[in-house]
């Protein structure tokens, strides 16, 4: 590891003060950890102190924290009131999944396809795509349907990951892959020596 995540660490064991509850991920970012927890957004400084960056209210609990590949100078949570980007330079913050509610506890970011696939438990499994046209930002996200069906109870164990710029999702020993042209996934048999 670096010296600086060890810092961290060492900071994010003798700090200061806390979010005093629940914390879900930790993400190490040059001098400052960012802490997603029930309370929403935290961060703690080489100082040892916390300080609250979001409020739960705006985002809910905050389940997971991701460096961004596609949104410069910035981090993807994954929350209970859906997915969004946080920009760290100017604290902006923009939901991804518009006008879908849910709890987004995985997603995955596909810098060369610009896309942002998430999954929202007991709904399904949705694809955000990020276009830059004349520096302004738009996205749009929608359900994609697999044509085998995914029980929303297991939604919770499935895995999206890409491989030569496809997306796949692995769950209980079955492999599906996403077909472009036809805008769904299907069941794959690339990985069966495997699982």
């Amino acid at each position: 590891s670096k010296p600086n995540d060890d810092l961290l660490r060492q900071s994010f064991l003798d700090f200061k003060s806390s979010p005093k509850t629940q914390i879900w991920d930790l993400l190490t970012d040059k001098n400052e950890m960012y802490i997603g927890s029930n309370n929403g957004l935290g961060r703690i400084d080489f100082l040892k102190n916390y300080y609250p960056v979001i409020d739960k209210k705006i985002t809910g609990s905050i389940y997971k924290i991701q460096n961004s590949k596609i949104f410069k100078d910035s981090i993807l949570l994954g929350s209970r009131k859906g997915l969004f980007v946080f920009d760290k330079k100017n604290g902006s913050l923009k939901k991804l999944s518009e006008k879908i509610k849910g709890s987004v506890w995985r997603f995955y970011e596909s810098a060369d396809n610009s896309e942002v696939w998430f999954i929202i438990y007991g709904k399904g499994i949705y694809s955000t795509k990020v276009e830059n046209i004349d520096d302004s930002i738009t996205f749009k996200s929608v359900k994609v349907n697999p044509k085998v069906k995914l029980p929303s109870s297991h939604l919770s164990k499935v895995y999206i990951h890409e491989i030569n710029k496809n997306i796949y999702l692995f769950y209980k020993s079955k492999v599906l892959k996403y077909l472009r042209n036809n805008k769904s996934f299907e069941e794959q048999n690339e990985f069966t020596d495997f699982i």
